[in-house]
């Protein structure tokens, strides 16, 4: 029988999937924003008068059509090394610049 054993590490691992659903909904609300912006109503995804909304729509679209495969990736990656993955995908201030005021 093949056991697996949970580092203490793997914490990181939980908070990095915290903060890329934090992405994820942070998208939806700039979806949503754009909506009542260009006046674009459900149940139309896209905009033939408003390209702009289509950027929108499309940016989130696209995260949430490869979240599934990054989730999987991400916990079977931090099993193994839990340290060395969150490090890679660790915001930097940069990033919190830019995903706070932009």
């Amino acid at each position: 029988m093949t056991t697996v054993a949970i580092q203490p590490e793997f914490g990181y691992v939980i908070f990095t999937l915290f903060l890329s659903w934090v992405m994820i909904m942070y998208l939806g609300i700039r979806v949503g924003k754009a909506r009542k912006q260009y006046n674009v109503k459900y149940p139309n995804m896209y905009s033939d008068k408003h390209p702009i909304f289509n950027c929108f729509q499309r940016g989130h679209q696209n995260a949430l059509e490869v979240y599934p495969v990054y989730l999987v990736f991400q916990i079977f990656a931090g099993l193994q090394y839990p340290v060395s993955f969150t490090s890679y995908v660790r915001p930097s201030n940069e990033f919190l610049v830019n995903f706070f005021f932009f």
